[in-house]
Parts: C-alpha cells; structure tokens; sequence
C-alpha cells in the first residue's frame, strides 16, 4: 500500500509540476531564440519566436521584452509601422511603469511625424514623453520635437512660442541652434521681416561655421531686399558669391539687385 500510495504521490506530483517547469523552460527558450533569430537578421523567425511567446505565454515575465522586440522590428527593419505601434501601445497598455515605456512612447511620436504626418497625435505622445521620462535630454528631444510639429504643421506663431521655450528650457543643447533658425524662418515666413533680420542675423552672429549658414545667409539678403535695403543685401549676395561661384542662380539676383541698389540706394 505504501508503495503505491507513493507511486499515485509521484505521479500526481509529475502531472502538477512538471507541466508548470516546462510552461517556464519554453518560454524562456522561445525568448532566448527570438533573440538570436533578430542578432542574425532573421527577423521572420524573430517575429515567429516572440508572437508565439506572446500568445502562449501571455502572462510570462518574458512578454514585455518580447513586445517591445516585437514593436522595434516592425518600426526599425521590416518597416511595418502600423504593427510597430499597435506593439509599443500594448507595451504602454500593460506594462505603464517599465523603463521601456519612455522609448515606447517616443517612437509612437517619430512614426506619427515621419510616417503619417498627424501632427496633433504626435504632440500629444511628446507630450506625455515628456512627463513620464524625466531625463533631460528627453525632454529637451520632446520640446523640440513639439516646436518642429507645429513648424511643419503651418502653426508658425505657435512654433515660435515652442522654440522660444525649447531655447529657454534647454539653453546647452546642441538643438539650440537649429531653433534660431526655424524661429527666424517663422518670421520669414509670415512676412515679418524685421523679426526674421534679427534672428538670422543673431544666427549668424552664434554659429558662423554652421552647416546651414549659407541658407541663412540668404535668406537674410531677401529680408533685407524685401525691406528694400538693396545695397545691404547686395553686398551679402556678393560676399557670398565671391566664397560660391559656382552658384550662378545667386549671380542673376545680384544683377537684380545691383540695378535696384544703383537706382534707389539705401
């Protein structure tokens, strides 16, 4: 008797446990081969491993790595970016307050600028990027990131609102620069033209070797040609065309401008 009752004692024992260990051995090797599927490039495969890890195993302490590999091969290599959010938003949804949440939450705003172009959807992930990621050089991606969506959404007053505060906030960043300029050509851009000379000439002033200082360049000869200071941009069109003479586009203003300076001055 006793040997049997240790035997029925084993055996349930068996039907009990074991399953369970090898629920935690699967799922980990499912992981563990998804991984080395996507370090080879075999994204297929990787999507393969971790969907099936997901399904199988949805309450896995693996999952919320495998959601986010997942969300991360559809946004970076198979460029599938509607898959690519549905995963960082089930990633947001179930797990709020993993350290991956704050990577998550930034590419749901890239794709939503880069991809599809909705703006206000963009803003809105920043947006709460910016205050669960506390980090500074989130933050100061967030603003910047905010001030170029309202740039590129035509919203230029409320861009330069942005970027003012961008340049405020986050007076170190390597950015700064680049919010000058966009604040310059909001100015450019809605006709104000003595804002826009300002700040292309403060632009000029801060970042003389910038990449961008040609276009810079000329535009502040246009504001000031269409303030009719046609001798002060003569002299910029010239400068420039003696360090680009290649630019023969920039030769036909300065005939232009070269008569409308001889005839009207200064």
């Amino acid at each position: 008797m006793r040997l049997r009752a240790r035997f029925w004692l084993i055996t349930l024992i068996s039907l009990v446990f074991l399953p369970l260990l090898a629920c935690q051995i699967k799922d980990k090797d499912l992981f563990e081969s998804g991984l080395q599927a996507f370090k080879k490039g075999d994204f297929d495969s990787a999507i393969g491993f971790f969907s099936q890890l997901n399904e199988k195993f949805p309450h896995s302490p693996y999952v919320e790595k495998s959601v986010f590999q997942l969300a991360e091969i559809y946004y970076k290599y198979t460029k599938d970016q509607e898959k690519a959010i549905e995963h960082y938003s089930q990633l947001i949804h179930l797990y709020p307050t993993s350290d991956l949440v704050c990577l998550a939450r930034k590419n749901v705003a890239d794709i939503y600028v880069e991809k599809y172009r909705e703006y206000e959807k963009a803003i809105e992930e920043y947006q709460k990027f910016s205050i669960q990621c506390s980090d500074p050089a989130h933050r100061a991606y967030a603003q910047k990131r905010i001030s170029d969506c309202y740039f590129r959404a035509g919203h230029y007053h409320q861009a330069i609102i942005e970027y003012a505060l961008f340049m405020d906030s986050f007076s170190d960043s390597p950015l700064k620069r680049d919010a000058l300029k966009k604040i310059a050509d909001c100015y450019y851009i809605q006709g104000d033209m003595v804002q826009a000379e300002i700040n292309y000439r403060k632009f000029l002033k801060l970042y003389p070797d910038e990449n961008s200082k040609d276009e810079v360049t000329l535009n502040l000869a246009t504001v000031l040609k269409n303030q009719g200071q046609n001798c002060l941009a003569l002299e910029i069109y010239q400068t420039f065309l003696t360090q680009n003479p290649d630019r023969k586009d920039i030769m036909k203003i300065l005939t232009v401008v070269s008569e409308l300076c001889d005839s009207k001055g200064k």
